[in-house]
């Protein structure tokens, strides 16, 4: 197996989704996780489920909620490695062949970030090494002012694929409204 670094947020045919993309994206993305909750009711810390993109430059979001930190006395380890996994799992059943993803559990979550990443680095690796059929590029995102989690994630991927040189990508995007945003993407291809 091959690491390239590279490509951009707009080619990814599934997001995995943040707080900010029904904004991002239109109401149709909300739309459609309202109905979803309505149907199946509540969901817990590792499941997922899929809607459209709705204005987002993708075919899918995939919805992955992430665990609570409670300074591991709990099975949030393993939530959160489903929630990648599986997340990732569903890309590829969609037959996706690129996911843009952040740093799960970080944040209101409570996760520390060394740990959210490498646990997020090393569900990638397991899922390419065991089931991967379609995807060959998955994106890693943060903000500009989670300069750390970027650091993070690329010091995880370089234990995890030692091989490989990740680069760090400043990327611009425009919104449905027009807005400006500037993300840092760690890009990582796997071939």
């Amino acid at each position: 197996m091959t690491l390239v670094s590279m490509v951009t947020y707009i080619v990814c045919t599934a997001i995995c989704s943040s707080l900010l993309l029904p904004f991002i994206g239109g109401h149709i993305i909300q739309d459609e996780c309202t109905a979803h909750i309505k149907k199946t009711g509540e969901m817990f810390p590792g499941n997922i489920f899929v809607t459209t993109a709705g204005k987002l430059p993708a075919k899918f979001v995939i919805h992955a909620v992430g665990p609570n930190y409670l300074h591991g006395s709990q099975k949030e380890k393993h939530e959160l490695n489903e929630a990648v996994y599986q997340s990732l799992q569903s890309a590829d059943e969609k037959k996706c062949r690129s996911v843009a993803m952040p740093a799960l559990g970080i944040g209101t979550l409570g996760y520390p970030v060394p740990m959210a990443t490498d646990i997020t680095i090393n569900a990638i690796k397991d899922f390419i090494d065991e089931k991967r059929k379609h995807i060959h590029e998955v994106s890693l995102l943060s903000y500009p002012s989670e300069s750390n989690v970027s650091q993070e994630f690329s010091k995880a991927a370089q234990q995890a694929f030692p091989t490989s040189t990740p680069k760090m990508l400043d990327q611009q995007y425009l919104d449905a409204a027009g807005t400006l945003h500037r993300i840092l993407n760690f890009l990582t291809f796997f071939v």
